[in-house]
Formats: C-alpha cells, sequence, structure tokens
C-alpha cells in the first residue's frame, strides 16, 4: 500500500470534516506519522478492531467505523430478510467518541436496511450481550476498548448468541472489507430519518429492568450476606465507567448495607482523570480506592473496567498490616447467563 498516495487521498476526500482535514494537513511535513496512520488499516478480527483515535486508516474514526459496519452488514444480510429485521443491538461505554461511533454504526445499519436497536447512554458490555438475546437480535456491537489508555476505542462484534463474533464471520467480514472502499463504499441513512422510519430504536430503563431482573437471578447465598452484612465494609470504583449505576442497585439488592461508592470516580470521565490507567487489575491505578479502604479500615474495596468485564477485589486483613489480594476474571457469567 502506497501510504503517501492514501494520505493524500484522505486528505483530499470531501467525506472528512473541516476539523479532520485539520488534523492530516498538520502532518504533511511528518513522513513518520502519515506512515502510522496510513501504512494499512487496522485488521479485523474475532474481537473486533481497537486502536488509538486519529484521523487515518490504521485508527479509530469515524470513516473506519462506518467500513467495519458496511463489512458486518453483508454478514448480518447473508441471513436474509429475517436475519435483518432481527436486527443488531448497539452500546457503548464511556469512551471519548462513544456516541457518535455508535450512532455512525447505527446509520451505516439503517442504510443498509437491518434494524436498530440502540442504547441511549454507557450501558456495561454485559447489558449488550444480554439485549441481543433479550430481543433475539442477529448481531450485536459494543464500542469499546476495555481498560486500554484514554487514547484508545475500539468496536467489538457480536452474534446471536450474545458472544462475539465466531471466527467464520469475522473471517467473512475482513475480506469483505478488502474490497469496501472506505469512503464510496458505505451505504448510510440519516439517523434521526432511519429514527422517524422504525427502522432505528432507542433503548433505556426498559431494558436495564429486564437485564437488572436476570442479573437478580444469579444472586447466590443471601443468607451468607446477611450473616456479616452489619460489619461487612466495601469501597467501590467504576473507574469513571459503565458500572456507575447498576453495580451500586445490585449490590444493595444483594443486600450490602455499607457501600462507599468513591465519589470521585463515580463521574463518567472518557479522559479517566483520577487513575494512571483504566485497568482494575493495576492495584497502582487505584490509589483512591486504597485511599479511602485503609484509613477507615473498610473490609474491602472492589473495582470494575470502564466497560464492566473485569474486576479486582483487595482485602485489608487486619488494622496494623495490610495485603493486597487480587482476583480478576470475566464476569459474562455472573451478569448475562
Amino acid at each position: 500500500m502506497d501510504f503517501q498516495a492514501t494520505y493524500q487521498r484522505w486528505l483530499s476526500s470531501p467525506a472528512l470534516s473541516d476539523a479532520e482535514r485539520a488534523e492530516l494537513k498538520a502532518i504533511e511535513n511528518d513522513p513518520k506519522e502519515i506512515e502510522s496512520r496510513f501504512f494499512a488499516p487496522l485488521e479485523f478480527g474475532t474481537a473486533g478492531l481497537r486502536g488509538t483515535m486519529a484521523v487515518g486508516l490504521h485508527h479509530m474514526n469515524l470513516h473506519v467505523i462506518r467500513w467495519a459496519t458496511q463489512g458486518f452488514c453483508k454478514v448480518i444480510a447473508a441471513e436474509g430478510e429475517a436475519g435483518k429485521k432481527r436486527g443488531i443491538a448497539i452500546a457503548m461505554d464511556c469512551r471519548n467518541n462513544g456516541w457518535e461511533f455508535s450512532k455512525a454504526a447505527a446509520e451505516v445499519c439503517a442504510g443498509n436496511g437491518i434494524q436498530v436497536k440502540i442504547f441511549e447512554t454507557l450501558r456495561p458490555t454485559p447489558e449488550l450481550s444480554f439485549a441481543v438475546r433479550h430481543y433475539g437480535c442477529q448481531a450485536g456491537i459494543n464500542v469499546t476498548a476495555s481498560h486500554n489508555p484514554k487514547e484508545y476505542n475500539g468496536y467489538k462484534a457480536y452474534w446471536e448468541d450474545g458472544a462475539q463474533l465466531p471466527p467464520q464471520h469475522a473471517d467473512t467480514i475482513a475480506k469483505a472489507l478488502e474490497e469496501i472502499d472506505i469512503f464510496d463504499g458505505i451505504t448510510t441513512m440519516d439517523f434521526d430519518d432511519a429514527v422517524k422510519a422504525g427502522l432505528i430504536e432507542i433503548l433505556g430503563a426498559e431494558t436495564d429492568a429486564a437485564f437488572m431482573e436476570q442479573v437478580y437471578t444469579q444472586m447466590y447465598d443471601r443468607e451468607a450476606v446477611a450473616k456479616v452484612a452489619d460489619s461487612f465494609r466495601l469501597v467501590y470504583t467504576p473507574f469513571h465507567g459503565c458500572g456507575h449505576k447498576l453495580v451500586p442497585e445490585a449490590l444493595e439488592t444483594l443486600g450490602i448495607k455499607h457501600l462507599l461508592c468513591v465519589p470521585e470516580q463515580m463521574a463518567i470521565d472518557g479522559d479517566f482523570p483520577t487513575v494512571k490507567s483504566p485497568n482494575p487489575e493495576n492495584p497502582k491505578g487505584s490509589p483512591w480506592l486504597w485511599n479511602w479502604q485503609r484509613p477507615t479500615m473498610w473490609t474491602s474495596s472492589w473495582a470494575l473496567t470502564p466497560m464492566l468485564t473485569a474486576w479486582a477485589l483487595w482485602f485489608v486483613t487486619t488494622k496494623v498490616s495490610s495485603k493486597w489480594s487480587l482476583a480478576t476474571k470475566l464476569a459474562y457469567c455472573y451478569w448475562i447467563t
């Protein structure tokens, strides 16, 4: 691929906004930066796409989102009119540009005649998986970059079982993308027009209620919680992400009486201003938890990734000494089964 030619094509494309064109114009004398942005497209795999946000073929931006979605639409359309009618559920986490990317994906799906159910604002990844199955959708998209640094965003594709795409479908999308022009090969429909036409439906509180009803069925051994509820104290943080609302509700329903949500990290913010990295597996990235837990001798701390799929627990063992006890695992079995 001739990265300079690709750069020039992007620079002159009417599809770019003034801000995007200015961003590319600013690197015109930096061949290494141009090469890093245009040497190759982001590769589509079973986990979809992930990369830093910037204008260019090898970064996450609106044009790459539309391009990837056009390829995904081809796989959905292969299921026939029934698959297009079953449609797709779309969600996002707290990452910067999450709504813009999700909206762009919805517009491409609608332009290809695929029914869309899109969440009104950020939601936990497990709720996206739940929505795919709850509404009988053919597929799902989640705009998220898990616990990568703030510069990243991603595009995860799901199939009808609520899990990430099977390899054969991911391969089909990757091959389709080789033949789809990133500017001229996209079919799209204005978001508001698609809503009026009934091709896009907004999801909100009613889906939360159905999701939480299923979460509550997964709660086990409430008697054990009740036995320690008076003395057990839990400090919780969502790392500025999707767990800011539903997780505290679930913990209180479980019977947790003493719950402290770290106030500095309850604010939704894709810049993650209070942590070095939004990764709960790294205790050094969670100073606010320790600051709240240690002085007050709260029993334990719980941190969740901004997308709510991995977690970490820290336990205080005595009043004079303490140690970190870290356990991390995928939370799907607790949240979407």
